[in-house]
């Protein structure tokens, strides 16, 4: 926020993360990781992906800069035939121990707090 105010990077020069911050999407699927996962099949690529899953981005007691951006790559396919170029995305906060974090949105219904963007 100090960058955003002034102009100025930080005083910080890195924080302890008080929590883990994550992003939910699907990844491919795989037999042993994804068991009683919700699964869906892209009619794009023809490729299996397990829904829900969580990409945790920071960890709780992770070392992290202010003056850094926390960004990871990501790929939607959508259908050229369509002209709505949206899509949801929901980011995930835990309080949890980050040896404790959930994988899945599904299995986590307690240790997490969703955000809808």
């Amino acid at each position: 926020m100090q960058r955003l105010d002034t102009g100025i990077n930080s005083v910080l020069l890195t924080r302890k993360a008080r929590a883990s911050y994550g992003v939910i999407g699907m990844v491919k699927y795989n037999a042993e990781k994804h068991f009683n996962q919700d699964i869906y099949e892209d009619k794009f690529d023809g490729q299996r992906y397990a829904l829900n899953q969580i990409n945790w981005l920071i960890k709780k007691g992770d070392n992290v800069d202010p003056n850094v951006p926390v960004a990871s790559p990501y790929t939607y396919n959508i259908d050229s035939k369509k002209s709505i170029r949206e899509w949801d995305c929901t980011f995930v906060i835990s309080q949890s121990d980050p040896a404790f974090l959930p994988t899945s949105a599904k299995d986590s219904k307690q240790s997490i707090d969703s955000f809808p963007v």
